[in-house]
């Protein structure tokens, strides 16, 4: 039996709908009812001395050419194979797989589309200050950016995700659900029990921190995926590569929706020691240009940063 390709598949599930989803896979999976027992051990009758007799056979099961037929693109003939190796389960599992042909590089078009809806204000003191809540409030630009992470660390070996307080809180669940790992919350000093301070870091707007994470959150040896929302002078990244390191694990990559590179954070990591340690970023500062005071779309009305940190 010879299985259509996985786009045919695609192509009748997703754009010919239940009926026509229906007809093709019953036509190309049906098989003739097996015999029985005793049909199957029943000898066969000496043929007949006289002149043989036209008999009948049971019409073949419908199977659809999609190469003649004039409700289906007559392109679609490609897609089936004389001979295609592949179990039901297999076959499925790469009609629903994830297009290849999205782009999730670094400023490329899904990265673009999630800017379009990330606006900067002014605040703390700081001309431009990103928020991502312009595309947290739009569903289909966040379900992008989760997408990006996922596709990104799927194959890769990872035993958890941590999440810096507080918006990578926001980003890391749905990313670690999606690859069914643990997540683990990096909170500021004081607000988690039983768990272990690191050392102070400074902050790109003001003043000074420390984090904390839980005890026995991390055991050694696991593989340790950093997620925030976005890397400033790279203060708060570092205190969350220090803490993971101290308990033993290896960090394995810091990421972010957002770098700000002239504030170059890769040189704060090796000047700490962690130049080990990646980042990557989905975009930077080059492609996000909406400006959240002069965008009429965005309400700001009354708006004035007080320059204070908070």
């Amino acid at each position: 039996m010879s299985l259509p390709a996985p786009a045919v598949l695609k192509t009748f599930v997703t754009a010919g709908g239940g009926f026509f989803g229906g007809l093709l896979m019953s036509s190309i999976f049906s098989s003739s009812p097996p015999e029985s027992a005793e049909q199957a051990s029943a000898p066969m009758p000496p043929p007949a001395p006289s002149a043989p007799t036209p008999v009948s056979t049971p019409a073949a099961a419908p199977v659809v050419d999609v190469a003649t037929t004039t409700t289906m693109p007559s392109n679609l003939s490609q897609f089936f194979v004389p001979s295609y190796d592949m179990t039901m389960e297999t076959a499925w599992k790469n009609v629903v797989a994830k297009d290849t042909n999205v782009d999730y590089t670094p400023n490329g078009a899904t990265a673009q589309r999630i800017a379009s809806v990330t606006p900067y204000f002014p605040f703390k003191g700081i001309p431009r200050f990103y928020d991502i809540g312009g595309f947290l409030k739009d569903p289909e630009a966040f379900q992008m950016a989760i997408d990006v992470f996922v596709e990104r660390y799927r194959d890769q070996k990872i035993d958890s995700i941590v999440g810096f307080d507080a918006r990578g809180f926001v980003l890391g669940p749905p990313i670690a659900l999606a690859l069914k790992k643990p997540f683990v919350m990096l909170r500021k000093k004081g607000k988690m029990p039983n768990a272990i301070t690191g050392s102070e870091y400074s902050k790109e707007y003001a003043g000074n921190d420390s984090l904390s994470i839980p005890r026995g959150s991390i055991n050694k040896g696991d593989r340790v995926l950093l997620i925030d929302d976005l890397v400033a002078t790279g203060g708060t990244l570092v205190a969350g590569i220090e803490l993971v390191k101290g308990m033993g694990g290896i960090p394995v990559e810091a990421a972010c929706v957002v770098e700000l590179k002239f504030l170059d954070a890769r040189k704060k990591f090796k000047d700490n020691n962690h130049d080990d340690v990646p980042i990557w970023a989905l975009m930077d500062e080059e492609i996000l240009t909406l400006d959240g005071l002069a965008d009429p779309s965005i309400p700001s009305e009354g708006y004035v940063d007080d320059g204070e940190s908070h």
